[in-house]
């Protein structure tokens, strides 16, 4: 970016399980409609990835990824006062080490 002289940047890592990424979209959406939004849009990257060892969850792993931009006059449109969360807290997909893709599927409850 440096190079490109935009150096007016911010940058957050979430690091989260399947609502990880839903919740760095609602928060994106969040600043833009507040009054500390300065005009810039801002970007989301959501990434999740699944690796079992051999059995029959293997078939259900994968990988996937998103791009969303967030401005005002979007296409898709958030109605926050009709927006909930829900969440506990559980061991969905227990990934004890975060440099590693394997699940651990003993201590997961979506077996």
């Amino acid at each position: 970016m440096n190079d490109c002289g935009n150096t007016d940047i911010e940058g957050v890592d979430s690091t989260n399980a399947c609502y990880g990424g839903t919740a760095t979209l609602l928060n994106c959406v969040n600043w833009v409609e507040s009054n500390s939004w300065d005009g810039r849009y801002g970007l989301v990257i959501c990434t999740d990835s699944a690796v079992y060892a051999e059995g029959p969850a293997r078939p259900t792993g994968g990988a996937a990824a998103i791009a969303m931009l967030i401005g005002p006059d979007a296409p898709i449109a958030f109605e926050s006062k009709f927006r909930a969360s829900h969440m506990s807290h559980v061991y969905d997909f227990y990934m004890p080490d975060l440099a590693k893709l394997q699940v651990n599927i003993r201590y997961s409850q979506s077996q």
